[in-house]
């Protein structure tokens, strides 16, 4: 029997699997792997210079860090990036992923500072850094990679890595349709993000030794208060510390809102149509 076709076949197979996944690093250091709809690609993690930001990624990916499902009204310890798409793309500028509801604009229950490295810049593609709200103190867990050398970024950003494998599928993303929000119109899925460790210092780096040590977001007991004209939910304020509030009108489907440093608000902000809600409260320290 002639083989040759099947033969023909498979190596085309394994070339076309080949082009859409970088090889598996070798050197010694700590890598994030992201298997994407598109492919996977290896970006590594700057834990020697940036250790503060690489233990929050790190800790987000593994679910050892404590983060706000807004969508359960719930408190994390799982996976934090599974499933997750990549909900902005701007061709020859970044992609940027790593938000809960896809459009971009929530958080994990926290953030924390820069932590900018004169030694890391976006003076290349492919470069891994932290996306933020405008703010020295808003970091959280959204992330983009670089198309292109983007220099006007450096000193507001905080990088934190980079793509060392697959970069054609980085690029790939970068492609890819969108509509005028710069959302894909097919979605770009994260199937998995996971941690490779390679060698003892990768694998001796402990995301709680980090200091200071990250924000961690937790209930906070507050009350409906009823007021002249309306009602208004309340709470003990601390001094530095952020506050969001998950609602809800049946108790299945929460949504979420970043209050800031606010002792209070008003009920009727959450309130539509439903004659009810119900709410819980998040306290985190300011970073």
């Amino acid at each position: 029997m002639n083989r040759k076709p099947f033969r023909l076949f498979l190596g085309l197979t394994m070339l076309l699997a080949a082009s859409r996944a970088g090889a598996v690093p070798t050197t010694n250091g700590l890598y994030a792997v992201f298997n994407t709809s598109k492919g996977t690609f290896y970006c590594n993690l700057r834990y020697d210079l940036v250790p503060r930001t690489v233990a929050n990624f790190v800790g987000l990916v593994e679910g050892s860090k404590t983060w706000l499902d807004y969508s359960k009204s719930a408190l994390a310890n799982r996976p934090f990036y599974t499933g997750l798409t990549f909900h902005r793309v701007v061709p020859g500028f970044v992609i940027q992923g790593g938000s809960p509801n896809g459009n971009g604009n929530d958080d994990p229950g926290y953030q924390f500072r820069n932590e900018i490295n004169a030694a890391l810049n976006h003076n290349s593609a492919g470069t891994l850094a932290m996306a933020n709200a405008g703010g020295t103190n808003s970091n959280g867990s959204q992330f983009y990679v670089t198309l292109a050398p983007q220099p006007s970024l450096n000193g507001n950003y905080t990088v934190f890595g980079g793509v060392v494998e697959g970069m054609p599928v980085v690029s790939t993303i970068g492609t890819v349709a969108t509509d005028a929000n710069q959302k894909p119109l097919v979605p770009v899925v994260m199937n998995s993000v996971s941690i490779l460790r390679i060698g003892t210092a990768a694998a001796n780096f402990n995301i709680a030794a980090v200091s200071p040590a990250l924000p961690v977001p937790h209930f906070k007991a507050a009350e409906v208060l009823r007021q002249p004209g309306h009602y208004a939910l309340s709470w003990s304020f601390l001094a530095n510390n952020d506050y969001r509030v998950c609602y809800t009108a049946d108790t299945k489907s929460w949504q979420g809102a970043y209050l800031g440093p606010y002792s209070g608000v008003f009920v009727d902000n959450f309130v539509a149509s439903s004659p009810s809600q119900f709410f819980v409260v998040v306290e985190s320290k300011v970073d």
